[in-house]
């Protein structure tokens, strides 16, 4: 049985409780102004999805994110639109009734974040439009596509999205969708979408890698999370590095720029004008791959056993310095889709 004092503690309770539910939702409804000061291609509405005063407000002219230049592990290619044109906006209505119905997503003093990318995909002069709905308190990631045949639940994901906006990436006339699932530390991997006949896909090299981007050569560049640094006294391979591998694209999925094992002598016949770095020593050298994109790669284990690789380029005759690195490159990441040169240039 309740007695009296019980009802004093309990009406205070409640009371205090009504209090911090109307500041939650007051401190929300002021952070979504009419005009945003944030990329118009970053629409936030309120969590509250059942309150039809907080509708949220579409943008009218996208702009484009500025690209991070910090790492070159991280310079993939971010989404980017153009003005909205009529097609676009019966698009982003789609995106509308998608916020509408996900009451379920609803956490007090939350918001949802809505993000997408509106681009022709695959080449064939129609534009779709991947879409991410981000909710409780980011812990929540839901993936679409949305075209003129419909809108797709393409995956509801949750854990750590260090990246989950995502980057396009272009090769050729295909262009991907990109978004890094993270699980903290070290660990994650990389989500890839396309469009293929008006209709999404997962290529082969989806979730098989990190930081993946295009190059300048219109290949695609799949990061590589190993421990392989350094040697400790007892043998064993330790130290975290990241090393790039080179895919290239083949029927809508990809493959790999496998390499074949060459010699030191073999590397320095390529290019009799090669000089390595003071650091490196012929003794230290310890295994090198060719690829049939032109690349080598050359593996060094150095003073108190590091290992450290170079990274070259053959173009013209010569050999061109592209990067040098911790940790040992091997022949392929993924031997199952890698294809290998018969032989040197």
């Amino acid at each position: 049985m309740i007695t009296i004092s019980k009802y004093k503690y309990l009406v205070l309770f409640l009371s205090l409780l009504l209090l911090s539910v109307a500041g939650c939702r007051a401190h929300t409804t002021q952070e979504h102004p009419e005009h945003s000061s944030e990329s118009a291609w970053k629409v936030e509405s309120s969590s509250d999805m059942s309150a039809p005063e907080q509708e949220i407000v579409l943008p009218s002219k996208p702009n484009v994110a500025e690209e991070e230049k910090d790492d070159p592990m991280e310079q993939a290619d971010k989404p980017s639109s153009s003005t909205v044109n009529p097609h676009m906006q019966t698009l982003l209505d789609m995106v509308q009734d998608i916020v509408d119905q996900r009451e379920d997503m609803f956490v007090i003093c939350d918001k949802e974040t809505i993000e997408y990318a509106y681009q022709d995909y695959d080449g064939n002069g129609t534009y779709e439009m991947f879409v991410w709905v981000v909710a409780d308190q980011g812990s929540s990631m839901y993936l679409y596509f949305i075209s003129d045949s419909g809108t797709a639940l393409l995956g509801a994901y949750e854990g750590g999205w260090e990246d989950y906006l995502g980057r396009i990436i272009e090769i050729g006339s295909q262009k991907f969708i990109r978004y890094g699932e993270y699980y903290g530390g070290s660990g994650g991997k990389d989500h890839l979408f396309g469009v293929k006949s008006g209709q999404p896909y997962e290529p082969n090299i989806s979730k098989r890698g990190l930081n993946m981007h295009s190059n300048a050569y219109g290949e695609l560049l799949v990061g590589h999370s190993t421990f392989d640094g350094s040697i400790s006294v007892d043998g064993l391979a330790t130290g975290h590095t990241y090393k790039l591998y080179y895919f290239y694209l083949d029927d809508g999925n990809f493959k790999e720029y496998g390499g074949i094992p060459i010699t030191l002598d073999q590397v320095f016949a390529l290019d009799d004008t090669l000089k390595m770095p003071e650091d490196y020593r012929n003794e230290d050298y310890t295994s090198a791959f060719y690829r049939g994109n032109g690349t080598i790669n050359i593996n060094f284990t150095i003073t108190r056993g590091n290992n450290t690789y170079l990274t070259y380029r053959y173009e013209g005759g010569h050999l061109i310095f592209a990067e040098e690195g911790s940790g040992i490159y091997r022949a392929a990441f993924h031997d199952d889709i890698a294809i290998y040169p018969n032989s040197l240039p």
